[in-house]
């Protein structure tokens, strides 16, 4: 079977990893990102009605001032965001099953429109026209140098997971010779950021892992007959 490879930031490739081995797929962990927190100061609660998060990450490394939103509903893209707001002290909680537009559509649908957005350094921008929305950069996602077995791994026939359109991007300057690697994109913008070339680009119907771990499985099965 061929290699499943990761490059996702910890400690998310080691989640993605264990739920591929359940799979029975092949998994490999390359993270190309290593995730930091920014200092950053949480918004006067007088001028937002809820709060958006569309990574895990931004729950992981918002730190102390997090607490000061507690009060405030919260919406998550996936249940990974919403454990991760759970862990930190959030309990009115709303998980959308798409992306942040999505979500912020759900938020305007509930009332709310004073939201501020906890997101990454590099974040997709987000606008809706009810909602006044504050964007809080709370951490950063920096690119590591690839450890040498990766090329060995992208050389040979492979199967490689791209959770953003960064990671897309950063792959492609990684891969001269992309025929024997098959993509499991997270999203449209991700695949485009990869350019062209592939063996196969597969995208997930919806922005999550365990929608790409199942194409990853099905592009397996299909080997198979």
């Amino acid at each position: 079977m061929r290699p499943l490879l990761i490059l996702r930031p910890e400690p998310g490739a080691s989640a993605t990893e264990a739920r591929a081995r359940t799979m029975g797929l092949n998994p490999i962990s390359v993270p190309l990102f290593k995730t930091t927190p920014i200092a950053w100061t949480a918004p006067d609660l007088r001028t937002i009605d809820a709060v958006l998060v569309t990574s895990a990450a931004a729950m992981r490394h918002g730190g102390s001032a997090l607490k000061e939103l507690h009060t405030k509903p919260l919406f998550a893209v996936g249940e990974a965001s919403a454990s991760a707001a759970r862990a930190v002290g959030f309990s009115d909680i709303s998980v959308g099953i798409a992306d942040g537009a999505a979500l912020l559509l759900l938020a305007a649908q509930a009332g709310h429109q004073r939201i501020v957005h906890l997101a990454g350094q590099d974040h997709r921008s987000l606008s809706h026209a009810n909602i006044t929305l504050e964007t809080k950069i709370v951490y950063a996602a920096t690119p590591l140098e690839p450890p040498p077995v990766l090329q060995k791994y992208l050389a040979e026939p492979c199967i490689v997971m791209v959770h953003s359109p960064r990671a897309a991007a950063y792959l492609a300057t990684l891969c001269s010779s992309r025929e024997q690697v098959t993509l499991i994109a997270i999203s449209a913008p991700a695949a485009k950021s990869a350019g062209s070339g592939w063996a196969g680009c597969y995208i997930a119907h919806t922005p999550h892992d365990n929608v790409m771990l199942a194409l990853a499985a099905q592009v397996c099965e299909n080997e198979k007959s």
